[in-house]
């Protein structure tokens, strides 16, 4: 029962008569150009189809893009001149004992990068790109990420996945073929060797190196090398432009070698050839080289640079268009679902994600919430509300008596919708939760001007920068608008909030919390949030707090933190999690990114090119002057970030803004502190096959039966609410990956490929599967 969206199309490339003498980015453009000429598009939702083809053509393209030393030079600098208002760079530097990841000096790390460049060690543009992506996995932050035109370009994919599951729900779990559980093949034996080494050192190794989890738990980066269908469909449903999802361990950006030759239990060897791909259907005329590739991709500012074929355009139209009726019993997104939801949200699987679900007696519903996403058009966050509501209202009219609100591979989304679901649930209660940010010298820059252009009497500015615009921009965590002090107080002056104040030798603004009643954050979603202004609710709650169980796997973070916080502190909801390492011991289910708000470099640089262009209207005025109309000084604005110098197109860097802390008065953000789920579930390959199993046993938790709980694992170390660790958990399974994991810094030499041919072999077990190549789904 494979993933019918990473089902395989098989096609013969690698059977091209290509002169082996041409460049290989030639080669690699010619091989998916024959590949897509060959591959149907015609597949059970109509989704593009992405051509895979050799790993060796791809990593020896990947290799022969160029670089300029130079040119790396100057984009460390601006990312250096972003990352000040990243909010936890002093906590990753050095974090509490809390926090289950090694430390890391971001800045220090570029610098290191920045010394490599300018004493010209860079032979190529992926040598570069892998120090980035290796800094960015070490990060441990969803929210973080460092890019530019060439990045992330290739991938190289596995032709099967994993699983790590338990044979009964008590024993240790071990590594499985996914589809050797999935089509329950009989006797399957589970792998024990990877690359002549046990199978958890292999992928420890490769978490560390490979994997871009962005995951703060060790047990979740382990799930993250695992399939998962609902981190699957969160990533496609959403939005049209996203790709199917992968485990970390079956694709990578990062070249991993030709194959993985591993061992099964019963002593059967088995070799996975990689296969690659590119997002980017090249062009043969402007990339037929690496050197046209750096010139007319990485460094181009022409967003046309991608060719597209007719059939890309066709696809795209296809998924713009909305759909507006299904057939339930066939819009399930995944085999291991039940095909009779009673909920699903409108465009389900073409931007909507929620659906719900009654198990057998009726005694059980199950709300599925994949992401807080809910599509790209505006229409989306409110049909994710009204399906919430829809369930709710259905579920008490069957007698539901317990509630598994299912947040497997949620990563976020729109953060009032995790506010607004919570409401939906508790509308009696405040979801009152804090957040402060790193106090830069930009950020007060920023926020004082765009705070003191707000409250200003005059609006006779003729850029963009007007009072409205400012009120707008000002509101969260670049100004004083619907915000509110600890106390719910509002600010008088934006220093008021600025502060700064030291926590852990750096500076940090005073907390903050929302505040919905203001008309700068009403209507936000398209729509009022649940219990403001005229979305009043005078009913009483649906469901009692001790009904209620949250179900994670790990992924959970941004805005799915955000509300699994509220309903674990604010209403004193429980939580399991499933999955992890073979070891007994808690898991913190919310491993994801808690911070509070991701921008995007980009974002903010427009900003302060407002706020340098309402400058420009004073050039000959007085610093005087300048301040009192704009609310800081010429110095101060002239050095906020600019577009200008940048040498590559679209360089950004997506940073966390704002971090989320206790209501409880620590001043440790939520990012490195510590908080176990209420009980641990091991996955059953019942479990893999049939979702049900995993919802019945987490209803029986809420039930009060802990039987199937991982030892060690029932109410682990800061599981009660509104008491997280800032310091060890102390128990024997903390950090089960160990801290002994130094950082990684920019190794001295490339990584060498291992050579090899066009083919693909799979023998294991009782399963036998080879092929040339195959193509892969991908959403353009």
């Amino acid at each position: 029962m494979q993933s019918l969206f990473s089902a395989m199309v098989f096609a013969h490339i690698c059977s091209a008569t290509i002169p082996e003498d041409i460049e290989p980015c030639q080669k690699f453009a010619e091989l998916l150009r024959e590949g897509r000429s060959k591959t149907t598009l015609e597949n059970p939702y109509n989704y593009p189809a992405e051509v895979l083809v050799d790993a060796e053509t791809a990593y020896q393209c990947a290799t022969s893009i160029p670089i300029s030393n130079e040119e790396i030079s100057r984009v460390i600098y601006k990312y250096k001149n972003i990352l000040p208002m990243y909010s936890t760079l002093g906590f990753l530097k050095n974090p509490p004992a809390s926090y289950q990841q090694p430390s890391i000096d971001v800045m220090a790390y570029l610098d290191l990068i920045y010394e490599r460049a300018k004493q010209n060690k860079y032979a190529n543009f992926y040598e570069y790109e892998s120090d980035i992506s290796l800094m960015a996995i070490q990060v441990h932050d969803q929210h973080f990420r460092l890019k530019n035109s060439g990045m992330y370009q290739f991938r190289w994919y596995l032709p099967d996945d994993i699983v790590s599951v338990s044979k009964d729900g008590k024993e240790l779990p071990q590594v499985y073929v996914y589809s050797d559980i999935s089509r329950d093949v009989p006797s399957a034996s589970p792998i024990i060797e990877l690359e002549d080494e046990p199978v958890a050192f292999y992928l420890e190794r490769y978490a560390r190196t490979k994997a871009s989890t962005g995951l703060l738990e060790p047990h979740a980066e382990w799930n993250a090398l695992m399939y998962n269908p609902a981190v699957e469909f969160s990533t496609w449903g959403t939005r049209n432009t996203s790709s199917v999802y992968t485990s970390e361990f079956r694709s990578t950006s990062s070249y991993n070698g030709n194959s993985i030759k591993g061992k099964f239990e019963n002593g059967t060897k088995f070799e996975w050839k990689y296969m690659a791909g590119s997002k980017a259907i090249y062009n043969l005329t402007k990339f037929s080289s690496g050197r046209s590739i750096y010139d007319n991709w990485i460094t181009s500012n022409n967003k046309s640079r991608m060719g597209k074929t007719k059939e890309d355009e066709q696809m795209r139209k296809l998924f713009s268009k909305k759909t507006t009726a299904f057939n339930l019993s066939s819009s399930v997104p995944y085999p291991s679902y039940p095909d009779d939801p009673i909920v699903v949200q409108s465009n389900f699987s073409r931007g909507g994600t929620v659906s719900g679900y009654l198990l057998s007696d009726n005694s059980t519903g199950v709300l599925s919430i994949p992401s807080f996403l809910a599509g790209t058009y505006k229409e989306a966050p409110e049909e994710l509300h009204t399906a919430v509501a829809e369930f709710i209202t259905k579920s008490r009219e069957a007698g539901v008596k317990k509630v598994v609100i299912d947040l497997s591979g949620n990563r976020g989304g729109f953060l009032l919708l995790a506010y607004d679901t919570f409401r939906q649930f508790f509308p009696k209660m405040d979801p009152y939760s804090l957040a402060n940010s790193r106090a830069s010298e930009d950020l007060n820059t920023i926020g004082s001007v765009l705070s003191h252009v707000a409250m200003s009497s005059n609006d006779s500015f003729k850029g963009p920068l007007n009072r409205t615009m400012a009120q707008s921009l000002g509101t969260g965590d670049l100004g004083i608008f619907g915000t509110l002090s600890r106390e719910s107080k509002p600010w008088k002056w934006w220093k008021e909030l600025f502060g700064p104040v030291t926590i852990n030798q750096d500076n940090y603004t005073n907390p903050w919390r929302y505040d919905f009643n203001s008309k700068r954050m009403i209507g936000r979603l398209g729509f009022n949030m649940t219990g403001y202004a005229d979305n009043q609710r005078d009913y009483e709650q649906a469901f009692d707090p001790d009904d209620i169980i949250l179900l994670h796997d790990g992924h959970c973070g941004s805005a799915c933190f955000i509300f699994s916080s509220l309903m674990k502190n604010i209403a004193g909801v429980k939580s399991v999690s499933v999955g992890g390492m073979p070891v007994d011991g808690p898991m913190q289910g919310v491993a994801g990114t808690r911070g509070c708000q991701v921008r995007q470099s980009d974002a903010i640089i427009k900003i302060s090119h407002m706020i340098q262009t309402a400058l420009s209207e004073f050039r000959d005025q007085s610093d005087k002057v300048v301040r009192s109309r704009l609310g800081a000084t010429r110095r101060q604005i002239d050095r906020l970030p600019s577009p200008k110098g940048t040498p590559w197109g679209d360089v950004i860097a997506g940073i966390n803004t704002l971090n989320c802390l206790p209501s409880s008065g620590s001043q440790i953000p939520y990012q490195f502190l510590y908080e176990a789920s209420n009980c641990r579930l091991f996955y059953t390959m019942d479990m893999i096959r049939d979702i049900t199993y995993l919802w019945r046993a987490a209803a029986a938790v809420a039930g009060g039966d802990t039987s199937a709980c991982v030892p060690g694992s029932v109410d682990g170390p800061g599981s009660e609410p509104n008491k997280p660790l800032n310091v060890s958990p102390e128990i024997p399974y903390a950090n089960p990956w160990g801290n002994s994991v130094r950082n990684n810094l920019p190794r001295d030499e490339p990584v060498q490929n291992s050579g090899g041919f066009c083919t693909v072999s799979r023998v294991g077990g009782s399963v036998s599967v080879a092929a040339a190549t195959f193509a892969f789904a991908w959403l353009l």
